[in-house]
């Protein structure tokens, strides 16, 4: 993995994430933009100043006490998203 950063918080930024890193685990960090709840499984929208990641939290108990615009830092492996669940940005456009 190429990376660009090495401190205790990230080993990689968002923009160096990719396909080919699917299976690795990484550690990345950065601000919440956005928190989704699924009953289950919540969804952390985690912003860099280089892109944005989905971050699946299984245990929702680690949200605890997270806010949008907290800043955090995760591990766990890149994983490819579900094609189902995939929405293009215009999906939720009224024509």
């Amino acid at each position: 993995m190429n990376t660009n950063t090495n401190n205790i918080y990230r080993d990689v930024t968002m923009d160096n994430i990719s396909e080919k890193n699917v299976g690795e685990t990484v550690r990345i960090a950065g601000w919440i933009e956005n928190i989704r709840d699924h009953g289950g499984v919540s969804f952390i929208d985690l912003r860099d100043m280089y892109g944005v990641m989905q971050v699946v939290m299984r245990d929702t108990s680690l949200l605890e006490g997270l806010n949008k615009e907290d800043c955090i830092s995760v591990e766990g492996p890149i994983e490819h998203r579900d094609r189902r669940n995939i929405q293009s940005k215009d999906s939720n456009r009224n024509n």
